[in-house]
């Protein structure tokens, strides 16, 4: 999948699609076609696509995720769950993704986009 401006990804064109669009209300998303983006975009796609095989698969957004549930460090986390003394960014990222998903099986979230372009889901606060 190329990720560009005229990407089938996104139906109202552009950088984003709707659920970046519909969630900017919580802060800033970086277009899916920016270069580091697009990389990491295409490797999200093809690792769902295999996980899809047996599992069911969400998408979220960490920062916003961070945002919304007013968790500005590692300690704010650990009311979740503990965490390592030295975690990074990426670990960190993965703990904002795990309680999104607590929060979709608990049904308590919200919803961004449409089927077709991608849905992205994150806690209801």
């Amino acid at each position: 999948m190329l990720l560009s401006n005229e990407c089938s990804c996104s139906e109202v064109g552009g950088h984003f699609r709707k659920a970046e669009i519909e969630m900017r209300k919580y802060g800033r998303t970086l277009p899916l076609t920016f270069r580091g983006m697009r990389m990491l975009t295409e490797r999200g796609i093809r690792t769902a696509d295999k996980l899809k095989e047996e599992y069911k698969v969400i998408e979220s957004h960490p920062r916003t995720i961070q945002k919304i549930l007013g968790l500005q460090t590692p300690e704010d986390v650990s009311t979740y769950f503990d965490l390592p003394k030295n975690i990074n960014q990426h670990e960190l990222d993965s703990a904002f993704l795990i309680i999104a998903g607590i929060y979709y099986f608990n049904n308590d979230f919200i919803e961004f986009g449409d089927i077709e372009e991608g849905i992205i889901i994150l806690p209801k606060c």
